[in-house]
Formats: structure tokens, sequence, C-alpha cells
């Protein structure tokens, strides 16, 4: 009878442990923890600057008003670079990342990186040359509106490592479909 009460007890801790474990798990994937923390604001340009842990900094845009007000440096903050997103508060998304991680401090990404050599009102396919290095690329821009207001010589953004293009700074507009192209 001992033995199985103590049976029992044994078979009850384990299972209130491995419970508690479980539980742990789900609120550390579901509200996950600060990756990163914000070094700068950029009020007149509504961006802000963070570093995760490993050291590399990126940028993201705020274009809520109240919230780049409240936004100060040193303030953990949540980054998902797969989706391009950050939460402040743990909150729901509200900014859009415009650069990604990088080590490179030589780099101004909020400045544009390229400019366009031509584009294709048919088919939407625009080209675009890298000023830095020269190198020539496409992307490809769905909204016609966009399409209609591009022009030969305007400046872009590309990141090459999402391979997104950003027209107008803030959020990426188009798929690069094409490097190294002539």
């Amino acid at each position: 009878m001992k033995f199985r009460a103590m049976l029992l007890g044994t078979f009850m801790a384990v299972l209130m442990i491995s419970n508690a474990a479980q539980a742990q798990v789900r609120t550390k994937s579901s509200d996950g923890e600060p990756c990163c923390s914000i070094t700068a604001v950029d009020a007149a340009k509504g961006v802000a600057t963070a570093r995760d842990k490993t050291g590399k900094s990126f940028r993201f845009s705020v274009k809520d008003a109240a919230l780049l007000k409240s936004l100060r440096a040193g303030q953990a903050v949540f980054a998902d670079f797969k989706t391009g997103k950050v939460r402040v508060h743990g909150a729901e998304p509200c900014c859009a990342i415009v650069t990604a991680p990088t080590g490179n401090p030589g780099v101004d990404p909020l400045e544009p990186c390229c400019g366009i050599t031509a584009f294709d009102a048919a088919t939407g396919i625009v080209t675009a040359k890298e000023l830095a290095t020269g190198r020539v690329f496409r992307f490809e821009v769905k909204d016609a509106t966009l399409l209609r207001s591009l022009k030969v010589g305007q400046k872009v953004f590309a990141d090459f490592g999402t391979s997104k293009v950003r027209v107008h700074g803030s959020e990426p507009c188009c798929n690069i479909i094409g490097h190294g192209v002539n």
C-alpha cells in the first residue's frame, strides 16, 4: 500500500512538473522576450534605430506620432525579421523594419542606394543600378499608380538580403527579381 501511494505521488509530481514546463514554454513562445533595444530616435524622419543582442543595428519606421514621441533610448522592443515588423510594449506589430540588421556602420540605410535606369510600363519590370557598385538589378512593381509615378534617375532603396525594394523610403513595395542583369 505504501509503495502504491509513493508511486502515485511520484507520478503526480512528474505530471505537475510537466504541465508547469509546458505552460512556461507556451508563455515564452507566444509572448517572446524583447530581442533588441532602441539606441536612437529620429523624430524628424519618424525612424528609430535599435540593436539586437549580437550588436547588429537596424532601423524601423514609426508612423504613429504618439508612439514615436514615447520611444526612448534603451527601451526594449520585439523585432521579427521574417515579417519585417517591430512590436513595442509587447503589443501588436506597429512598425516596419526599414533596414535589415547590419554591423556595417558606414552605410546609411535611410539614404537611397540605387537609381532607376529603365522601366517597362507594360510589364511593370523596373531596372535599377546600385550606385556604389554599379550592380544592375530588376524589380517588379505590381501597383499601377506607383509604376506611373516612377522616373528614370529616381533613387530607390534596395535590400538584397530580403530581395525587397522601397521606393519612397517607408514600406517595401516590390520584389527584386534579378541580380546582376544587363
